[in-house]
C-alpha cells in the first residue's frame, strides 16, 4: 500500500513574545524519527502561529517520496505570536530519499530531503524562526 499521513496534534504556546519587539534567536525545525518498519514520524517544531489561533490545523499528503504538509490557522485573535509543536505520522515508509515540504500559514516554504535506510534513524535541519513580531499586551 501506499504510505498514508495523518496530523496527530499539536502543543500549546511554547513562548509568547510579550515584549513590543523581540528579536532573540529561535530555531525552527523539521525533524523525523523512522523506526526502519514502516513508521516515519515527523515534527515542526517552534512553527510561528497567533497566540489565539482557535485552532492549528495542518493536512498531510504523500505523493510518492514527498510529503507535503500544509499548515494552518482558524483565526488570528490576538495581537501577538507563539512557536509551536506540530506532530505528523506516515505510515506505509519504505528506506529510500524522501522530501518533506512544509507550507506555512506565513506563506513560506521550509523543505527537508533525507534519506531513510533499513535500520532505525532520527535527525532534523533547523533554521532562524522569523521572529519579528509587533505585540500588544493589551489584546492578548
Amino acid at each position: 500500500p501506499d504510505p498514508v499521513g495523518i496530523y496527530t496534534g499539536y502543543t500549546g504556546c511554547n513562548s509568547l513574545l510579550d515584549a513590543t519587539f523581540d528579536d532573540r534567536p529561535v530555531q525552527e525545525c523539521i525533524g523525523y524519527s523512522y523506526d526502519g518498519q514502516g513508521v516515519l514520524t515527523l515534527g515542526h517544531y517552534n512553527a510561528m502561529f497567533n497566540c489565539c489561533p482557535g485552532e492549528v490545523q495542518a493536512l498531510v499528503e504523500v505523493r510518492g517520496t514527498t510529503i507535503t504538509i500544509t499548515e494552518s490557522q482558524l483565526e488570528e485573535a490576538c495581537r501577538c505570536n507563539c512557536h509551536y509543536d506540530l506532530d505528523f505520522r506516515v505510515t506505509g515508509v519504505q528506506a529510500g530519499q524522501y522530501t518533506v515540504r512544509i507550507l506555512c500559514e506565513d506563506g513560506r516554504t521550509l523543505e527537508y530531503s533525507f534519506s531513510l535506510s533499513m535500520g532505525s534513524s532520527s535527525a532534523n535541519r533547523c533554521w532562524a524562526s522569523p521572529l519579528t513580531a509587533f505585540t500588544n499586551p493589551d489584546q492578548q
